[in-house]
């Protein structure tokens, strides 16, 4: 189903299964399938791919010969590189690159590249970081910037008993109890 002006036209598209709705939405569309592509440049300069979600003003607009990407919000994943990323957010994975990242919220993976990374939060590696297999939760009103292989919380609130946290390798888990 292709429907909005200047859509990518039937005569150069090669695939199935697509859904293109809005102005520009996946103009320059030459083979995909399985893609749904819903605003204004939605994929616009996509060229080809499979199994892709972009939704939103510019959403996924120049990701190049990549699958299983989800951007959901004006500009999420807008000119960044990788396969089976989850970008929600305005500006999220704006320009990362990478495989396998999940990032949510306002500039969250904006600029980064690596794999394996969870961001979730506003500002969330915003400038051109280098991480992988990372997990970042933030939720104050300042950018956090993280490195590879660890866990970030910000903020955390200052306890008044001694408590500690604890981690268990052989099973992964984190508990927390009081500290001896």
């Amino acid at each position: 189903m292709i429907c909005g002006p200047s859509n990518c036209s039937t005569a150069h598209l090669q695939g199935s299964h697509n859904t293109i709705v809005g102005a520009l939405a996946w103009e320059q569309g030459v083979s995909g399938s399985h893609n749904t592509m819903i605003g204004a440049a939605a994929g616009q300069n996509v060229s080809k791919g499979n199994e892709q979600v972009f939704i939103g003003w510019e959403a996924g607009s120049n990701l190049q010969d990549s699958c299983g990407n989800i951007a959901i919000g004006s500009h999420a994943a807008n000119a960044g590189t990788g396969n089976t990323n989850i970008a929600i957010g305005r500006e999220s994975m704006f320009s990362a690159s990478g495989d396998h990242n999940i990032a949510i919220g306002h500039r969250s993976l904006y600029a980064a590249s690596g794999d394996y990374n969870i961001a979730l939060g506003f500002n969330v590696a915003s400038s051109s970081s280098d991480i992988s297999h990372s997990i970042v939760f933030n939720a104050s009103d300042s950018s956090l910037d993280p490195s590879s292989n660890r866990f970030y919380v910000q903020p955390i609130a200052l306890a008044t008993k001694e408590n500690a946290l604890y981690y268990e390798p052989s099973t992964y888990e984190i508990t927390w109890g009081l500290s001896c």
